[in-house]
């Protein structure tokens, strides 16, 4: 069996390198220019018939009067979409490998559905948040856009993805008591339960949640320092993310609701 190591004094570390790692990517290579943005929220648009307010007035003048602000919710903004395609790819991975273990099935089948839930609900919160980015970035265009709602959607977003946490937890938990029951090592097992533990903490140091860092405190991950740094750089790579980008780019043409 693989060296387990503990959650937070390993794990913490590495999820601190990799949030700085990620957030400087998603202001560079992911993050889609200007012009692309403008374009996906034009699009979205046509789709529907906008009603713009004078509170979506007072918002957007807010923003132009203070570019540094509006520049700090563009970031905020960045980093919970780059988390919602690095879950998404989590959970693409985890859902399609631990379905190889029979003797896991049973277990499995119990959070299958959750996790296919949250996996479609990130399709949606991805071009969400997408819209709110890009109507905030061209924000001097002096474009009508409901920003109010925009700005909403993200947030609720976000939220619901906070949320979903203890779909995460539950399923980790799942596989931990397997395991120890089992007293067997399976990879795609240790696999989806360390990606799990990796996005709970990553979340639960963001929003400062220390009832949830304080449960995670005495667990352990199953793959050892060098595995865990393996399976975030094979899983949470460039390309990996920039193909999800794209993809949102294009479903931002007509997303589920207009």
């Amino acid at each position: 069996m693989k060296k387990k190591t503990n959650l937070q004094t390993s794990l913490i570390a590495l999820v601190t390198l990799f949030i700085g790692f990620f957030l400087g990517m998603a202001f560079t290579s992911i993050s889609p220019s200007g012009d692309n943005l403008s374009g996906t929220i034009g699009r979205v648009d046509r789709h529907r018939n906008v009603q713009i307010t004078e509170d979506d007035i007072i918002l957007r003048n807010e923003f132009v009067n203070n570019l540094d602000l509006r520049d700090q919710y563009v970031d905020y903004l960045n980093y919970f979409y780059i988390k919602a395609m690095r879950t998404s790819a989590d959970l693409y991975h985890t859902m399609d490998n631990v379905a190889t273990v029979d003797a896991f099935s049973d277990v499995y089948s119990q959070h299958q559905d959750a996790l296919q839930q949250y996996s479609n609900f990130l399709e949606v919160a991805r071009t969400d948040i997408l819209q709110a980015i890009g109507a905030l970035v061209n924000i001097e265009a002096k474009q009508q856009r409901p920003m109010v709602e925009l700005i909403n959607q993200a947030n609720n977003a976000i939220l619901r993805m906070r949320n979903n946490d203890r779909t995460l937890v539950d399923f980790m938990v799942a596989i931990d008591i397997f395991m120890e029951q089992h007293d067997l090592f399976y990879d795609e097992l240790a696999d989806a339960h360390d990606l799990m533990a990796m996005s709970v903490v990553e979340s639960a140091m963001t929003h400062r949640d220390k009832p949830l860092l304080s449960f995670l405190e005495n667990k352990t991950m199953k793959n050892d320092e060098e595995g865990i740094t393996k399976l975030m750089s094979e899983l949470r790579s460039t390309s990996r993310l920039q193909e999800y980008n794209l993809r949102d780019l294009d479903i931002g043409a007509a997303p589920a609701g207009f």
